[in-house]
């Protein structure tokens, strides 16, 4: 298949193939595989998204891809790619620290495995340990928000939350109607202590 891209789409490309598997045992991890409207690769130790239409739904590429314009002639890989979207954490976000990637990567380079990435809040630095290394990384920003920056979702997702939403609903409203109860019992006590 003929894949056609500019500059900023063979960046983004390589960037999505650099987490695809160079295992040759695992053939279906050798592409970017295109789903739900994403880029996705991964290895098996790490997965990249990415939302484009690069990658045409249901097709899994692979090819060299060069820096800059490219038309280049990508191998289609047949087989079943991962639901990749049950890998995806789930739970409450507790914070969020912005970094700046070039330093992140930097102090990366330096390290050997394994690397330990601490976080004590939005606002304190990160630290970076590897084998008698040590890096710390100051934050761009604070984000108290909590919500994420784009990221993949799981299609269920939202009735998930949709559904943890009515849950918390119903208990409020049953807790709500009990402290009623209370008030009308003690306020019923008291009428009649009067």
């Amino acid at each position: 298949m003929i894949l056609k891209g500019t500059k900023e789409d063979s960046k983004l490309l390589r960037w999505l193939q650099a987490a695809a598997t160079k295992d040759e045992s695992r053939p279906v991890l050798l592409g970017v595989m295109g789903c739900d409207g994403y880029a996705v690769a991964c290895d098996g130790f790490r997965l990249h998204a990415a939302k484009t239409d690069l990658i045409p739904e249901g097709k899994n590429l692979h090819g060299k891809l060069r820096a800059g314009d490219f038309e280049v002639d990508m191998f289609e890989i047949g087989g079943t790619y991962p639901s990749w979207q049950q890998i995806l954490p789930g739970g409450p976000v507790e914070f969020a620290i912005d970094v700046d990637p070039k330093l992140l990567i930097v102090a990366l380079k330096g390290m050997e495995n394994p690397v330990t990435l601490r976080f004590y809040s939005p606002t304190s630095p990160m630290e970076v340990f590897g084998k008698g290394r040590y890096a710390l990384i100051m934050p761009l920003m604070a984000r108290t928000d909590k919500r994420p920056h784009w990221r993949p979702t799981d299609p269920g997702h939202r009735k998930r939350m949709q559904d943890m939403a009515e849950r918390v609903r119903a208990k409020l409203a049953d807790a709500e109607v009990e402290l009623a109860n209370q008030v009308l019992t003690t306020a019923g006590g008291n009428e009649e202590e009067a």
